[in-house]
């Protein structure tokens, strides 16, 4: 009989911790304060060549990117949201650590909204500093596999702040990979990025669909298993209020059910909604839904 108390307590702690799991994977596609949601450039991958040998001065192309970012400010009343970007020139950043700050000497702030690797090289070369990607020995061995380089973006409005990472491939691969384009985002059947103002029932269950370009998601080489594949894009899910039955949904089953806030006899109300699509190398585009009315 004790055994049978020591098993259904270790039962009782793994519901419990699950249950707190599944709370927190809640909590990230619930938006109710400043939240960058998606950074995306135009160019995810920038080509190097060396037209004049393998020592010569390597010509990117293109010579730069543009810069955007998805950034959620729900309660922020329309107020001005700056964005402050700068190149990390700390090596061994990983994606998750956007709480690691790359202004100051661990960075070099961007002028803009843009990214420019000649730019920045006679920028550093003027500067005195140095970064783990700037033309050295071993330079171009190492751009046979790509070379990482990560952005770091600090959004600011009124008082609030937060920081997020973005990684661009400085690569010779002549496939470069590009951004996927969502195509449309279905609710029940409607294609909400066309649909104009959007009213949703209190208290309901609605299917999401994203449909995608095909054509847009890359072939590659995984270099791992040595084998071709095409990108696997996977879809994150945000909104201001009700609930997403999974906070994350992938190319196999990329659906998702949406509850609408149970409005218990009070007043309508409105919805913002955010959707970004990943194709899983760096690649992302985007869709944000704002003021859509729920009613009774």
């Amino acid at each position: 009989m004790r055994a049978r108390f020591k098993h259904a307590g270790a039962l009782a702690a793994v519901v419990l911790g699950l249950a707190a799991c599944q709370e927190q994977m809640r909590e990230s596609s619930f938006v109710h304060k400043l939240r960058i949601l998606g950074v995306r450039a135009e160019d995810p991958e920038m080509t190097v060549a060396f037209p004049y040998g393998p020592d010569s001065i390597p010509v990117f192309k293109p010579s730069g990117t543009a810069l955007s970012a998805l950034v959620a400010d729900p309660e922020g009343g329309g107020r001005p949201v700056t964005l402050q970007w700068s190149v990390c020139l700390v090596p061994d950043i990983g994606e998750d650590a956007v709480d690691f700050n790359c202004d100051g000497d661990n960075g070099l702030r961007l002028a803009g909204g843009a990214f420019s690797p000649p730019l920045l090289a006679r920028t550093l070369a003027g500067s005195g500093l140095q970064a783990d990607f700037e033309p050295s020995e071993g330079f171009s061995t190492s751009l046979q596999s790509g070379i990482p380089v990560y952005l770091w973006l600090r959004a600011h409005a009124g008082e609030d702040t937060t920081a997020g990472l973005k990684r661009i491939v400085l690569s010779i691969r002549e496939a470069r990979n590009r951004n996927p384009v969502l195509k449309e985002l279905r609710a029940d059947g409607v294609d909400l990025m066309r649909a104009g103002d959007v009213s949703f029932m209190a208290g309901r269950v609605f299917e999401f669909e994203p449909v995608w370009e095909e054509a847009t998601l890359d072939r590659y080489v995984d270099e791992v298993n040595n084998i071709e594949k095409t990108e696997e894009p996977f879809f994150s899910w945000f909104a201001t209020d009700g609930e997403w039955s999974a906070v994350y949904t992938n190319r196999s089953e990329p659906q998702n059910r949406w509850t609408s806030p149970d409005l218990a006899g009070g007043a309508p109300r409105t919805v913002d909604m955010w959707f970004v699509m990943h194709d899983a190398r760096g690649g992302v585009d985007w869709f944000e839904m704002k003021g859509a009315a729920v009613v009774p």
